[in-house]
């Protein structure tokens, strides 16, 4: 059977790949010489596009053998850096730290990592970081804040050019089980690493960021420094603590004041603004806007979900995917107001009214509660339509 199937030209055996899992393309690689030859390209492309690692001395020497294979080094293109089981990073090293609790931007423990990016694992440009929420009150290990710190200094040190970076957080039960958010610890940060000339002009070829922590007042000035020195990025993925959506406005301002990139793809959660600031923000990439999604969000303004969805029909010619869950309204312009909320939600007609708006390869989910609708989900060619709908469908429920 494999001496057959390696007669078969290699975009078949691709296809037949396509459809098999891991288990059984590795059967059908050794089941002859030619075969495992034919399907090489696929196999590194489809499990050695990404590796993971915990900063583990463990971890980091499974990393270090993948990159001395000349094979499956340059199709490594992300890294993520996994808590591991017992909530932390960097088991079994050696980790410095300042007095007051913040790494030191030279790590020892740190430089096989470095030789690894900087001379073999050529396009591992991208880097994704999964923790949870870090107090800053342990320093045995290495903890979210840390190896976010720790990526920004190798990018200070090398000059590294990375095209994305994430940060995505969680809380961690004794259950062990994901729930929730967490955030970062400011007194961990490392804001100097921005004064880093290497650290500007490398972050400036950033492409993608996204931080999907619960920022706070106490993290504001980092967030902003991270945001505003990425002058090209084309995504941008925001999260603010739910107690803190007033600082909302000062995020969205430094980001429009600095005119950060020309996004294509923008993810706002927790968000707290007016819809002048809103579209101040969004105005910056009415041209190049391809998917927008809002979580939570109030508009402090009455009638000022309205003005949006009509801002982004009339505004917006390359949006084609649009993502909303609960959209609120709030008449007070102050912190206080963003608890004193009006919930915006579409009544039960707007699904059928929409299967007659859209072609029928576009994609349509709603999200209902006993208040009515309260999210959408359209992706497709007649956006202008949804939205024109939308926005005169929208209602305030008290």
């Amino acid at each position: 059977m494999g001496w057959a199937l390696s007669l078969l030209p290699v975009e078949l055996l691709e296809q037949i790949c396509e459809r098999c899992d891991l288990k059984s393309i590795c059967a059908l690689r050794l089941s002859s010489s030619e075969l495992n030859k034919k399907t090489l390209d696929l196999f590194t492309k489809r499990y050695f596009s990404s590796a993971h690692i915990d900063l583990s001395a463990r971890s980091l020497r499974k990393l270090d053998q993948i990159s001395l294979d000349e094979q499956f080094n340059t199709q490594v293109k992300t890294l993520f850096i996994d808590w591991s089981s017992n909530g932390c990073f960097g088991e079994g090293l050696n980790w410095s730290r300042e007095e007051n609790g913040r790494l030191k931007e030279v790590q020892m423990s740190a430089q096989p990592l470095i030789q690894i990016l900087c001379y073999r694992m050529i396009n591992c440009r991208s880097f994704y970081i999964r923790g949870g929420h870090d107090d800053g009150e342990k320093f045995d290990n290495l903890y979210s804040t840390d190896v976010a710190s720790l990526v920004l200094s190798i990018v200070a040190q090398t000059g590294l050019r990375i095209t994305s970076f994430v940060v995505h957080l969680h809380h961690q039960h004794s259950s062990n089980k994901i729930h929730a958010s967490g955030s970062l610890c400011e007194k961990r940060l490392q804001p100097s690493t921005f004064l880093n000339p290497k650290f500007k002009d490398a972050w400036a070829h950033l492409k993608e960021l996204h931080l999907y922590q619960d920022l706070d007042s106490e993290t504001m000035s980092w967030t902003k420094d991270i945001m505003c020195l990425a002058t090209n990025l084309r995504s941008l993925a925001l999260a603010v603590h739910s107690s803190h959506s007033w600082l909302a406005p000062e995020l969205l301002s430094a980001a429009a004041m600095h005119q950060v990139g020309r996004l294509q793809r923008i993810y706002l959660q927790n968000i707290c603004a007016s819809d002048l600031h809103l579209l101040n923000f969004l105005n910056h990439s009415r041209h190049t806007l391809q998917t927008l999604t809002f979580r939570r969000l109030t508009v402090m303004s009455r009638g000022g979900v309205g003005t949006l969805l009509r801002h982004l029909r009339k505004e917006f010619p390359e949006l084609r995917s649009l993502s909303l869950l609960i959209l609120r309204e709030s008449p007070v312009s102050s912190p206080e107001g963003c608890w004193a909320r009006t919930w915006i939600v579409f009544p039960t007609t707007l699904s059928e009214k929409l299967r007659s708006l859209v072609s029928s390869g576009d994609q349509v989910e709603l999200t209902t509660r006993k208040k009515g609708i309260i999210g959408t989900d359209y992706t497709g060619t007649r956006m202008t339509k949804v939205l024109e709908c939308l926005a005169e469908l929208q209602s305030p429920f008290n």
